[in-house]
C-alpha cells in the first residue's frame, strides 16, 4: 500500500484521535529513548569492566545481569529500563543518581510551573493531566520546591564582588496570608556598575514595615556580603525619612538622593485640581535641564510664577527640592542622568511583578513560599535584563520642531493654542510631527 491509498483511507475515532493528540508519538519515542539510555549503559559498564580488569587482574570484575527501572520524563513515564551491573562496577548513575526517578529539567519544568503562579496542588494536577499516574503529587512539589528554598538561600548570600557605584532602595507590599490588617513590606535593593553599565537585583528582606531596623538589616547583609560604602557614589531612594537615617547610620557620607516622581506625585496632592497638571509638568522640567545651574534657573522660574497661586506647594517644594537634586553632581551624562534622579529603575521590577501578581490574584500562604516566589522572579528578571537601558533620546527632526514650539510666544491671537501643545508634547501626550506631514 503506497503512501496516497493510506492517507485516502478514512480513520477510526480512535485512530483519529492518537493521531491528533501524539499518543503514538509519545510512545515510540519513549521507546527510542528506553533503547538509547539501555544502549549508552551497556557500553559505560563495558568500558568500565575492561579498566577494571587492566588495573586489578583478569577476574577482578565481571558482569551480574540486569535490573529494571523506571524515570520519570519531559516525555511522560519511561518503565522497564533494563541497566546493564556488574560485580563491581555500576552504570546507574549514568542516567539518573540513586534513589532518583525524575530528570533534573523535569524538576525545572515543576519551579517554572510554581513562578507562573501555581500552587503546590495546582501543579500536581496540572502534571497529572499530562502524564496521567506517572504524574507527582503536592507533596513531591514541596520536596522539589525545597530544593528552591536552599537555592534562595544561596542566592540571598552570595558575596558581592562587583564594584558597584549606584543602589537604589526601596519597599513594596506583599500579601501574605495572616496579615490582612497590617500588610508586609518586601524591602528591596537594586545596584549598577559605572564601567560595564552591569545591573542586577542584589537582595530583599520581609518585613513588617519600612521602620528604621528593617531598613539597618537589609543593609548589614549587604555590607556583610561585600558591598563596599567606600565605592558607592549615590543612593538612590524614597522620600522615606526611615531609609535615610539607615543609610545615614551604615553608608555614612555617602550622596542620598530622594526620588523625583515620588516629589512631583507628592506636589500633585498639595495643588489644585486644575493646576496640577500644568503644575507637575513644571517640576518635570526641573530635572530635565542638562546642568544644576540650568535646573535651579528654571526651579526659580517656576517659584516666581507659582508662588501666589500654589504657595502650599512652593513651599514644600522649595523644602525639598534639593534633596532631589544630588544626582546632578554625580552624573556627568546623559546615560546615567535619566536613571539617577528617581527609583525608576525598581519601580519598573515592582510594576512587572504587580502585573503578574494581579493576574494570578496572588496570597502567599506564609512568609517562605514569598520568599522563594520573589527569588525566582528576582532571577529570572536579572538574567533578561543584565545592562542599563539606554535613555530614549528623540530624533534630530523631533528635537528641532521641540526646540521651534519653545521658542514660540504665545499671544492673544492664538488663543493659548501654542503653549497647550508645548505642555502635551512635553508630556508625551500628542505626536510631534503635525498630523498633515504624516505619510
Amino acid at each position: 500500500m503506497d503512501l496516497g491509498t493510506e492517507f485516502s483511507m478514512a480513520l477510526s475515532p480512535s485512530s483519529y484521535k492518537r493521531l491528533v493528540s501524539g499518543e503514538d508519538c509519545q510512545v515510540v519515542a519513549r521507546q527510542a529513548i528506553r533503547q538509547l539510555l539501555e544502549s549508552v549503559m551497556e557500553e559505560a559498564l563495558r568500558v568500565r569492566i575492561r579498566h577494571r580488569r587492566l588495573t586489578h587482574g583478569p577476574g577482578s570484575d565481571r558482569r551480574n545481569g540486569y535490573y529494571e527501572r523506571g524515570m520519570l520524563s519531559s516525555w511522560g513515564w519511561i518503565q522497564g529500563i533494563r541497566v546493564p551491573r556488574g560485580r563491581v562496577s555500576s552504570v546507574a548513575e549514568v542516567i539518573l543518581p540513586k534513589y532518583k526517578r525524575r530528570q533534573p529539567e523535569f524538576d525545572a519544568a515543576v519551579a517554572h510551573s510554581f513562578l507562573l503562579g501555581h500552587s503546590t496542588r495546582k501543579c500536581s494536577r496540572f502534571f497529572a493531566q499530562i502524564f496521567g499516574d506517572a504524574g507527582i503529587s503536592h507533596t513531591q512539589v514541596s520536596q522539589i520546591l525545597a530544593k528552591v528554598d536552599e537555592s534562595c538561600k544561596a542566592w540571598r548570600n552570595r558575596p558581592l564582588r562587583k564594584p558597584y557605584a549606584f543602589l537604589w532602595l526601596d519597599g513594596k507590599c506583599a500579601a501574605i496570608a495572616g496579615a490582612l490588617k497590617r500588610p508586609h513590606t518586601v524591602l528591596w535593593a537594586y545596584a549598577a556598575t559605572e564601567e560595564d553599565q552591569q545591573r542586577e537585583l542584589i537582595g530583599f528582606e520581609v518585613h513588617r514595615s519600612e521602620a528604621i531596623p528593617h531598613w539597618e538589616s537589609l543593609l548589614g547583609a549587604l555590607i556583610r556580603r561585600g558591598l563596599d560604602p567606600q565605592k558607592l557614589k549615590l543612593v538612590i531612594r524614597d522620600e522615606n525619612s526611615c531609609c535615610a537615617q539607615a543609610i545615614l547610620s551604615l553608608l555614612g557620607e555617602v550622596p542620598q538622593q530622594s526620588c523625583a516622581v515620588h516629589l512631583e506625585r507628592n506636589l500633585g496632592k498639595l495643588v489644585h485640581r486644575d493646576n496640577r497638571g500644568e503644575f507637575q509638568n513644571a517640576v518635570s522640567e526641573i530635572f530635565k535641564q542638562p546642568s544644576l545651574r540650568q535646573a535651579r534657573g528654571s526651579l526659580a522660574e517656576l517659584l516666581q510664577r507659582w508662588q501666589d497661586r500654589e504657595p502650599e506647594a512652593c513651599l514644600y517644594l522649595r523644602a525639598n527640592v534639593d534633596k532631589s537634586l544630588c544626582f546632578y553632581q554625580v552624573a556627568t551624562n546623559g546615560i546615567w542622568r535619566s536613571h539617577l534622579k528617581s527609583t525608576n529603575m525598581l519601580e519598573r521590577f515592582f510594576r512587572e511583578l504587580k502585573r503578574f501578581e494581579k493576574s494570578r490574584q496572588f496570597r502567599f500562604a506564609d512568609q517562605k513560599s514569598c520568599e522563594r516566589f520573589y527569588y525566582l522572579f528576582a532571577w529570572d528578571y536579572n538574567h533578561r535584563h543584565p545592562t542599563m537601558p539606554r535613555p530614549r533620546n528623540p530624533s534630530r527632526r523631533q528635537a528641532q520642531r521641540l526646540q521651534a514650539l519653545r521658542r514660540q510666544p504665545s499671544s492673544s491671537s492664538q488663543g493659548g493654542t501654542t503653549v497647550c501643545s508645548t505642555q502635551r508634547l512635553l508630556t508625551g501626550n500628542a505626536s510631534i510631527l503635525p498630523a498633515t506631514q504624516e505619510s
